[in-house]
């Protein structure tokens, strides 16, 4: 969910970077399901950031990211599942781990996005401040 808010704003090359070496730390770290962090985690980048570029809107996003986050859980349960390695069924799985895991990304998500929103309109400000002081140095300067 962090790599898909680093990344929405951002251009496809640097999405594809990002979710890539994400990917290989996923894979590594966390999950022994590698090359599949390191393939998915661009596509899922570039996904969510094709979606804000056509809607700019927190609606879109997040379902955006909540599907991706869907799909992403889905993949390794069906690759333990077919590898043997997980008995749980699909209906049992999705309805005593899932839904809890979904809530919880929607949460974290809407904490993300204003965290994010937070940080750049202060940047943003920072910018109009030093811009203004600078006009005002150079109108200073002139008389």
């Amino acid at each position: 969910m962090a790599l898909l808010m680093v990344t929405y704003d951002r251009n496809n090359v640097d999405r594809l970077l990002i979710g890539a070496l994400f990917g290989l730390i996923y894979d590594f770290f966390f999950q022994s399901t590698f090359p599949l962090s390191f393939l998915f985690f661009p596509c899922l980048s570039l996904f969510v950031g094709f979606v804000y570029q056509k809607k700019e809107d927190l609606f879109w996003l997040a379902g955006a990211c909540m599907l991706s986050g869907l799909i992403y859980d889905v993949l390794p349960f069906l690759f333990f599942r077919i590898r043997g390695t997980l008995q749980l069924k699909f209906f049992t799985w999705f309805t005593h781990l899932e839904i809890e895991t979904m809530i919880f990304q929607f949460l974290t998500l809407l904490a993300l996005y204003f965290l994010l929103d937070l940080m750049r309109k202060f940047h943003q400000s920072q910018v109009r401040k030093e811009r203004k002081e600078r006009h005002i140095m150079m109108h200073r300067h002139h008389s």
